[in-house]
């Protein structure tokens, strides 16, 4: 037990230290004045009618309430400081970094396997802007609750039962609620199925993302409704 804890701490501080330069950048005009600087809802930070407009838009094309209710608490939290942005950024990059060794420590057994695989991706040059730039907020928050999903789903494999299969599905809609390329984890599970859970495959194995698919289908045809 002592030994993941080590290795997810080494991985937080390793993460913080590449990145904390991030804090002094600035806001930049590449969607950062959509997302936050010239958002009049995100700019009033939490209110009742940001709230409601984060639930019900589509501005920027897409379906995304929990980004723009986290834009939202970083404004209430930091104004218009950019530094506080930054920081939420990497602290959860930083907490996806360590989700990924605790999903495939989980899912492998092997936790220096692990750790090696989730310091790469902590530190890997496409993930940089996601990191760095304020506007990827989303795909920061999409990750994290698709780790979480991949998490429980990995613990449901163990021993399933519906109560273990319900944070699977609130994870996936939460990291749909976040961007829209988390559509496809009813899929990457299915490849996880095949390895590294080793599961048989078979018709259940399609017939317990369902519910899953289910609300694939109504977050897309909701999105291209609007």
């Amino acid at each position: 037990m002592a030994r993941p804890i080590v290795i997810s701490v080494a991985l937080v501080v390793m993460t913080l230290s590449v990145f904390s330069q991030v804090r002094t950048f600035n806001f930049v005009n590449y969607d950062d004045n959509l997302y936050v600087t010239d958002n009049p809802y995100v700019r009033d930070g939490l209110t009742k009618k940001g709230v409601m407009w984060a639930l019900s838009t589509a501005y920027t094309g897409n379906r995304q309430p929990l980004t723009w209710l986290s834009h939202m608490l970083d404004i209430t939290l930091y104004g218009l400081r950019p530094a506080g942005h930054h920081v939420t950024n990497i602290l959860i990059h930083a907490a996806n970094t360590v989700f990924v060794f605790i999903v495939l420590n989980l899912m492998l057994g092997q936790p220096w396997v692990s750790a090696f695989v989730a310091a790469l991706f902590a530190v890997a040059p496409i993930h940089v802007e996601t990191a760095a730039w304020v506007s990827e907020r989303k795909g920061l928050l999409s990750a994290f609750f698709w780790l979480s999903a991949m998490l429980f789903y990995a613990r449901y494999v163990k021993t399933p039962s519906v109560l273990r299969y319900l944070p699977v599905l609130l994870c996936f809609i939460a990291s749909l609620l976040s961007k829209p390329i988390a559509i496809m984890l009813p899929v990457a599970l299915l490849l996880v199925d095949y390895w590294p859970l080793h599961r048989r495959i078979n018709s259940r194995l399609f017939l317990e993302k369902i519910p899953l698919f289910v609300h694939a289908v109504i977050y897309r045809r909701r999105r291209e409704i609007a």
